[in-house]
């Protein structure tokens, strides 16, 4: 398995009781010249995460959204490639589920 920053940041942080700040942009309820806001707001913020998803992903792309975000920021994003039932209770385990692949795709 290859070296996961993600993971490693995170739990790093966990377990130095620091805390993190993560923003959920949902691909379904998001326009471009928001999210163009958004990710200016969050590179002047102490942003540390930038979590793509949502409950259905219908109407969204979610391809695109993660680009335009990696485009347009240097912040960490974790993102949901397909939601199973058993974790649409949980979701943030489905998150830390993906960690291990999010930083070998690219998009």
């Amino acid at each position: 398995m290859a070296d996961n920053k993600i993971y490693t940041t995170i739990t790093k942080l966990a377990n130095d009781d620091k805390k993190m700040l993560a923003i959920l942009v949902d691909p379904d309820k998001q326009d471009f010249a928001c999210l163009n806001k958004t990710i200016a707001i969050c590179n002047n913020a102490d942003v540390d995460f930038i979590f793509v998803g949502g409950s259905l992903l219908t109407s969204g792309d979610l391809a695109k959204t993660v680009r335009f975000i990696k485009e347009n920021s240097s912040i960490p994003v974790l993102f949901s490639l397909e939601v199973p039932i058993k974790f649409q209770i949980m979701p943030m385990v489905f998150y830390f589920y993906h960690l291990f692949l999010v930083e070998t795709l690219s998009f």
